[in-house]
């Protein structure tokens, strides 16, 4: 209930954002003097903004370049698509994805008329406006000299060596160059152009002022109407709410022997550190594993002792066998360190590689030489020793 709750409560945040936005959106498009297009100049408020509406009118009208449609503005976007083999500790595995390898966006200088005469607008920089789908591709190829349409663009090699590329998908947007306008923008000179600012850009509407302050108005009360209920009830279930129970952390404060298996993780080429108490001299059994589904991509443990002198006991896996090894232990503070028998191996797999660690106190009188003495330490090899033997001396 308590993820839920804090769910509830992002979604509110994300609402909220969006109802501001939008209610800045109607506000610029009220405080913007609304004028016939022949009375636009001289008619800009104080902070120069400007609105009007007419037909389009335009001498020549752009062609977009993928199809070639008359167009006052286009919006090209082209992806990569993608595919990888990366090594897990469960065997090799494929990821896909599509990253943005080329963009452009265009516009020009036009008109807008409602009979009492024409005023030129410029929309060759941001623009603000619901554009028309006018042509989507796909190529089965995933680099080079490619063409879409009447549009030819060259796609590299994604720059991760590792990645693949499949195919390429090619959308094209429009504003077309006809219909009627609402326009808002500031006006520089006898044109109306972007406002000012980072966040700035040309506001262009084919389904009129009113229909657009209308559209905005409804989606500032969505949002609105959405952050006040996500909002209460969820910081109710985010702050009465149960939390969830947490798997207990078996690694933590370790004395003795475990009753449950110590489970952790190897990134890289340092040696995962466990702090364990010894409480009661005694024989103790320590037994470790990968946790990876791959006999050959998981980490095969070196599991090493060590006491304020240095390293006490030391056991490596054999191959994909169990790490194991029974060894003395007088009672004081210990740390264990856990690494693979091939160090860094869990550098090359993808989310690094799991393992458990077991310690079980053995009964019985103890037969191996105190911890002062005794050094059992085997050094890893290249070659691993035969299958389910324990690398221990």
């Amino acid at each position: 209930m308590m993820a839920l709750g804090y769910l509830l409560l992002f979604l509110a945040v994300v609402a909220a954002i969006v109802g501001f936005m939008q209610r800045k959106k109607m506000k610029t498009i009220v405080s913007a003097p609304f004028k016939p297009t022949g009375q636009v100049q001289g008619g800009a408020g104080a902070d120069g903004l400007i609105s009007c509406q007419g037909a389009i009118s335009v001498t020549e009208p752009l062609a977009a370049p993928v199809s070639g449609k008359a167009c006052l503005y286009y919006e090209i976007e082209i992806k990569q698509e993608w595919e990888q083999h990366v090594q897990t500790e469960d065997g090799t595995k494929k990821k896909t994805g599509k990253d943005s390898a080329h963009s452009q966006k265009g516009g020009g200088m036009f008109q807008v008329d409602d009979g009492s005469g024409p005023v030129q607008v410029d929309a060759s920089a941001s623009v603000d406006a619901k554009l028309e789908k006018s042509h989507t591709e796909k190529k089965s190829y995933g680099y080079g000299d490619i063409t879409f349409g009447n549009y030819q663009v060259h796609i590299q090699r994604p720059s991760d060596s590792d990645k693949h590329a499949i195919a390429t998908h090619c959308v094209e947007k429009i504003l077309p160059a006809e219909g009627n306008l609402f326009v808002v923008g500031k006006l520089t000179g006898d044109t109306i152009t972007k406002r000012d600012g980072m966040m700035g850009k040309l506001m262009l509407a084919r389904e009129g002022r009113d229909a657009l302050i209308g559209s905005t108005k409804r989606n500032m009360m969505i949002g609105f109407i959405a952050a006040g209920l996500f909002l209460p009830i969820g910081g109710a279930m985010a702050a009465f709410g149960e939390a969830p129970q947490a798997a207990p952390n078996t690694c933590l404060n370790m004395t003795d022997g475990l009753d449950a298996p110590c489970i952790g993780r190897s990134y890289n080429a340092d040696d995962v550190v466990f702090n364990w108490t010894v409480t009661s001299e005694g024989d103790y059994a320590f037994s470790s594993v990968g946790t990876g589904r791959s006999p050959t991509m998981r980490i095969w443990p070196d599991v090493t002792v060590r006491d304020a002198s240095g390293p006490v006991y030391h056991v490596a896996a054999s191959g994909a066998a169990p790490a194991e090894g029974q060894f003395h232990f007088m009672p004081g503070s210990y740390e264990i360190h856990v690494n693979d028998t091939h160090y860094g191996w869990a550098e090359n797999l993808e989310g690094g590689a799991g393992f458990s660690l077991m310690i079980t106190q053995v009964g019985g009188a103890p037969d191996a030489l105190p911890s002062d003495t005794a050094d059992a330490e085997v050094a890893p090899t290249d070659e691993p020793a035969a299958e389910g033997a324990a690398a221990a001396e």
